[in-house]
């Protein structure tokens, strides 16, 4: 389940850091991995153990840091799973990472953020075009939202997928990768119970993530 996933990614990845004449292989430039992969709790089906052969697949070709958390925000305060102390922000290991990569910022967060406003995904989307163009990393590959989880959910996420798109436009080095149309004729058992999150994760660590 998490492989689809995961190929979403590593076609971006593939078009965009590819050297020219095809060679194969992760390229490291200065002792720095290419991508610096930013997830909350639905990226962090990566993460687990069903996923230990999809990101073997990815490491054949890419070099990546992978740095997920329940309940990230993107650049406001993180939420919080049950007593657990808010995890860092999407923004704040974004900036912890400086240095680490050199070609490509994978973003998969914010689906428990708003859709505008200054802590939205908008204000987020040019947070990181901003910081990309400082750290001089060329590309930021965005997720678009898989849109489900019940009306009130379905309509935000619809409504952050329309942002994405529409910043498109703004930014010559923003790349989507389409997840919401990807995972939306997957069967309903690839998914935890809120239709969101892949399978795998106990069900605790979903409960009051996303806003309604």
């Amino acid at each position: 389940m998490a492989r689809r996933f995961l190929l979403v990614v590593g076609c971006c990845l593939a078009a965009l850091t590819a050297p020219i004449g095809g060679s194969a292989g992760p390229a490291v430039a200065a002792g720095r991995v290419e991508a610096l992969m930013l997830g909350d709790s639905v990226m962090n089906g990566m993460a687990q153990g069903y996923s230990t052969a999809a990101r073997a697949l990815l490491a054949k070709r890419h070099t990546f840091i992978l740095d997920t958390a329940g309940c990230r925000r993107l650049i406001g305060y993180s939420c919080h799973i049950g007593t657990r102390p808010a995890p860092t922000t999407a923004l704040q290991e974004l900036r912890a990472n400086a240095g680490k990569f050199n070609k490509v910022i994978v973003v998969a967060a914010g689906y428990n953020d708003r859709t505008t406003g200054v802590e939205g995904v908008g204000a987020a989307v040019d947070t990181f075009m901003k910081i990309a163009k400082q750290q001089n990393v060329r590309w930021v590959i965005w997720l678009t939202y898989r849109e489900a989880g019940g009306p009130g959910n379905t309509a935000r996420l619809h409504a952050h997928n329309v942002v994405l798109r529409a910043k498109l436009r703004q930014y010559k080095n923003l790349r989507l990768a389409d997840w919401a149309a990807v995972s939306k004729p997957l069967p309903s058992s690839w998914f935890s119970g809120d239709g969101i999150h892949l399978g795998g994760l106990r069900s605790e660590e979903h409960t009051s993530e996303l806003q309604s």
